[in-house]
């Protein structure tokens, strides 16, 4: 089980990296993204906190939730 998910989350990566490089217009994409998120936490700090949260904590806890139920 282990390695199946291992093996998904390996194809997942590379479409992603396939995706982004091969098609022009994405390639600015992450790179304003994160710029973007860099300016605003360097505003705000609580944006930091609830970022972290939110992607550490809330959204796994989601998951193991939703996997669960069904």
């Amino acid at each position: 089980m282990g390695l199946q998910a291992a093996f998904v989350h390996l194809l997942y990566n590379l479409f992603a990296i396939i995706a982004i490089y091969v098609i022009p217009v994405l390639r600015p994409v992450p790179l304003f993204c994160a710029e973007t998120f860099a300016r605003i936490a360097a505003e705000r700090k609580w944006v930091i906190a609830v970022y972290l949260i939110t992607v550490f904590i809330a959204l796994p806890a989601l998951v193991i939730i939703l996997v669960g139920v069904f």
